[in-house]
């Protein structure tokens, strides 16, 4: 009797430590993300900066019921009508994925050590970076 306890008292300890393995996290503003993934909600990253090892796959998953692009490379910069002008978007060709509809995701393998700016090509506040250790 006691050892079927014991064997009990693991069996719900393993889907506990299971279950809490592929739940979600928070970021430094209490929102809730998936590890190593991003969530596109509000016209915003969630979070906009992660860190990840090498190796790791990050996945962005779009919320919001508009279109939007996870774009490597630095965002334009808006300039006020008038008084300057807005400097162009440099994207770098690492990726550069359309997701135009709520529920549409993006997987990228970062294997390489570095830091990755990244953007939205459609609305110039939305912009993350990803540092790989």
């Amino acid at each position: 009797m006691v050892a079927m306890i014991a064997t009990a008292a693991c069996s719900d300890s393993d889907e506990a430590d299971s279950a809490s393995s592929n739940s979600v996290v928070g970021d430094e503003s209490g929102e809730e993300t998936s590890p190593s993934g991003v969530v596109i909600r509000g016209v915003a990253f969630v979070p906009a900066d992660i860190e990840v090892a090498v190796g790791t796959e990050v996945k962005w998953s779009n919320e919001d019921s508009v279109d939007h692009t996870v774009t490597s490379g630095v965002q334009r910069e808006q300039g006020v009508p008038g008084v300057e002008e807005d400097t162009d978007a440099r994207p770098d060709g690492m990726f550069d994925e359309n997701l135009p509809e709520e529920g549409d995701t993006f997987a990228f393998t970062f294997d390489e050590p570095g830091t990755y700016a990244y953007y939205c090509d459609v609305h110039a506040s939305m912009t993350g970076e990803i540092t790989v250790k």
